[in-house]
């Protein structure tokens, strides 16, 4: 009986040197962070590469399916430059509710509805990912550089 002893002792230690170990490095990386970080917002780019008009846009609080935002920039395509500090009716921002933070500015990738207006284009499913709900990006230094690395075609 005593032989057996000594192995789980060990064993012990070494889990509990290892959880320590695991808890320091969570306490030092968000020590490292910015107060009230999170995790870093990622663009699903098969959104964009199926949409029909990519834009930054002021997103008011809404209660209301379609919501009136006032187009800020174009990214693509650029024939559509008219539309900036225009207001446009935008569809499906209310399923986006997740993602919206507060009235601001925010990254939608567009497509028309009619003569309507838009609507936020659904992420396209993907293996491992079935949900396809449409998103929208808050406006940040990192997404924009994100936005800025989706190429689509010219026209």
């Amino acid at each position: 009986m005593k032989s057996g002893r000594l192995p789980l002792l060990l064993a012990t230690v070494l889990f509990a040197g290892w959880m320590g170990w695991l808890a320091y490095l969570v306490i030092s990386m968000k020590a490292t962070l910015p107060p009230g970080a999170t995790r870093p917002v990622v663009l699903s780019r098969p959104q964009f590469l199926v949409s029909n008009l990519d834009v930054i846009a002021e997103v008011p609080a809404y209660d209301r399916d379609p919501v009136e935002v006032t187009v800020r920039e174009v990214h693509w395509p650029k024939e559509k430059q008219n539309l900036v500090g225009k207001k446009i009716n935008v569809s499906r921002l209310p399923e986006c509710r997740d993602d919206w933070v507060a009235p601001g500015e925010y990254i939608l990738a567009l497509m028309p509805l009619g003569e309507t207006g838009y609507q936020v284009v659904r992420v396209p499913q993907s293996p491992g990912f079935p949900s396809g709900r449409p998103r929208i990006y808050p406006v940040t230094p990192q997404t924009r550089r994100q936005l800025q690395e989706v190429r689509k075609p010219e026209g």
